[in-house]
């Protein structure tokens, strides 16, 4: 008789167990506590599903999270956020945790995230990160080559997935349009020198979503530098000789009569002069938001229409696209001066 009070009190505490573990799995209406996600560095990873407390350390993903209509469960970002000025009202009210590459970690504490959005490629960060028992997800939302799966991710993880959808397909479209025109249109690369933001003898990274973007519209970069930006010499500038110069500046650098000031100093100087790109009036600046974030696409229209502007449809242009996104996407985000000198 005990062993079967004791065999029946035993079954009852494996069952009760069992309906507390499936209640601790399960959230939001019954679905999944966790939920794996597409990371930027190719890998997948189970986080938290639908957080409510987080620290997004990219300001393209910020962009993401703003028009997947989460933006106000950000608690915490990086510093670049605050500068930007299509984002800074909407994380207003967010704490500044430092610098994308180095936060604060006392900071990001502080703000008692479930979650830590993350940019990839920095290891002391995601030392620290483990370290304190964070949960977090590697989603730079930077590269052409990855926005659309990191959309969807971030989709994922906030149960946002038909607006994710929204963007892929719109994002998509442009992205297939310029393969295409590429692989029917370009026969004969031009070759393209591009700097690392406006330093004008700074070649951008050759993995810099800068870079890949350009080589994507059709150019024929004349420098391989590896992950690093570097420092060139005039002379070798001059020797290579491009039919194109792509300069890169920030935002700030396009405002104010800045881009105007930047183009004006390269085209007068002297010791650029015998460059083909000069002489052609083959130099521009198309500001960094458009090559990289959500807005890529934009970018990769521009290039594809500099480089290749007698075949370029009349009805494709970056600015065109940008309006079309913000319409698409319920956004207002800038196509004031992003381009210099004239439209694409």
């Amino acid at each position: 008789m005990n062993n079967k009070v004791i065999a029946i009190a035993v079954i009852a505490v494996i069952v009760v167990g069992v309906a507390a573990v499936a209640i601790a799995g399960l959230n939001n209406g019954g679905k999944e506590n966790t939920v794996e996600v597409f990371q930027s560095d190719g890998t997948y990873k189970k986080v938290p599903h639908n957080p409510e407390r987080v620290v997004c350390l990219s300001t393209y993903t910020c962009e993401v999270l703003m028009f997947l209509g989460v933006s106000d469960k950000v608690v915490g970002t990086c510093t670049t956020t605050f500068n930007n000025i299509d984002l800074k009202d909407a994380y207003a009210n967010t704490t500044d945790v430092g610098a994308f590459n180095k936060p604060t970690m006392t900071k990001v504490l502080e703000t008692k995230p479930d979650l830590v959005i993350a940019y990839p490629g920095y290891p002391d960060v995601q030392d620290k990160l483990d370290e304190l028992g964070l949960n977090y997800v590697f989603l730079k939302c930077a590269d052409a080559e990855t926005i659309t799966k990191e959309v969807e991710s971030l989709g994922k993880i906030f149960d946002k997935q038909d607006k994710a959808e929204k963007y892929i397909n719109f994002a998509n479209q442009i992205f297939d349009k310029i393969d295409k025109l590429v692989a029917d249109n370009v026969k004969t690369k031009k070759t393209v020198y591009m700097t690392s933001f406006a330093t004008f003898l700074k070649a951008s990274s050759s993995t810099s979503a800068y870079y890949k973007l350009a080589q994507r519209a059709g150019a024929d970069m004349i420098y391989d530098v590896g992950d690093t930006a570097i420092t060139i010499q005039a002379s070798d500038l001059l020797t290579k000789n491009p039919q194109y110069i792509i300069e890169t500046p920030m935002l700030s650098g396009m405002v104010d009569g800045k881009a105007k000031t930047t183009y004006d100093t390269v085209m007068n100087d002297t010791t650029y002069s015998s460059l083909q790109a000069l002489e052609d009036k083959h130099l521009y600046l198309i500001c960094s938001q458009l090559f990289g974030g959500p807005r890529c696409f934009s970018g990769l229209v521009a290039c594809y229409n500099i480089l290749n502007s007698d075949v370029a449809p009349s009805n494709l242009t970056w600015d065109g696209v940008l309006q079309a996104y913000n319409l698409e996407m319920g956004l207002n985000t800038s196509i004031g001066p992003l381009f210099y000198p004239t439209s694409a």
